[in-house]
């Protein structure tokens, strides 16, 4: 009976260890993908702050008279984007909702030592599966009207910001004029900012992603350390129990 019992712990620990090694090969998968984003967007950035230097050599000259209140604009749009990006990251979430997937089951076990107790586990989970799936279509018919009122008003604000800029173009011979600055050159600029402002946050974030990707590891690498551990201490154990 005690090898029988050390047979079975035994094979538990080499389980264990198996579903450590999958998940690290994941981690690393993710990891990978997150630097190689990481390098992207830092390629992208590498010349912002010429960029930004130009935009100033501009303003010095006067153009900020012109544009007045044109930072809070900015501020607006990549408010916008923000809102839009993050409803819609929301729903994509939702979309993917499930439990069972979650988990990772796909199959009842039949036979098994306790199998009345699993039954009623999985009759629980596809309880909950039912009641989830009739509320997540809730939260998606909310989601697309969210969607539907921002896109909405992304539009009126582009309008609006579109007329502002038509405004200004019609002084453009008058600014040129008296500061020396072609406000298309000016705009041209301000927009390639904005887009880069846009990166940087997604830098900022797949860095974050990257420092937590990297804590799971460590944390897996010690996890796998331990198991690989005990079965060595479990081979030993039935060797001398033999």
């Amino acid at each position: 009976m005690e090898l029988l019992d050390s047979y079975f712990e035994l094979h538990e620990s080499l389980e264990e260890v198996r579903r450590i090694e999958d998940n690290l090969s994941e981690n690393g998968k993710q990891l990978r993908l997150a630097r190689d984003r990481a390098e992207e967007y830092e390629s992208e950035l590498q010349n912002v702050e010429v960029l930004r230097e130009n935009i100033r050599t501009l303003e010095n000259k006067g153009v900020s008279e012109y544009v007045e209140g044109g930072e809070d604009w900015e501020k607006e749009g990549e408010m916008l984007h923000r809102i839009t990006d993050a409803v819609s990251s929301v729903h994509g979430d939702i979309e993917e909702l499930s439990i069972s997937s979650e988990l990772g089951i796909t199959q009842k076990m039949d036979d098994s030592p306790n199998d009345e107790l699993l039954a009623d586990a999985f009759e629980a989970l596809e309880t909950s599966e039912t009641r989830l799936q009739h509320h997540k279509q809730e939260m998606v018919e909310a989601l697309n009207e969210a969607e539907q009122k921002i896109t909405e008003l992304h539009g009126r604000w582009e309008s609006r910001n579109e007329q502002r800029k038509d405004d200004l173009q019609e002084l453009a011979a008058e600014i040129e004029d008296e500061i020396g600055v072609d406000i298309h050159e000016y705009f041209n600029l301000k927009a390639e900012e904005n887009a880069l402002r846009e990166t940087e946050r997604e830098l900022e974030e797949v860095q974050s992603e990257i420092e937590d990707l990297q804590t799971e590891r460590e944390t897996l690498l010690d996890k796998l350390s331990d198991a690989r551990a005990e079965v060595t201490s479990l081979r030993r154990q039935g060797v001398a129990d033999q």
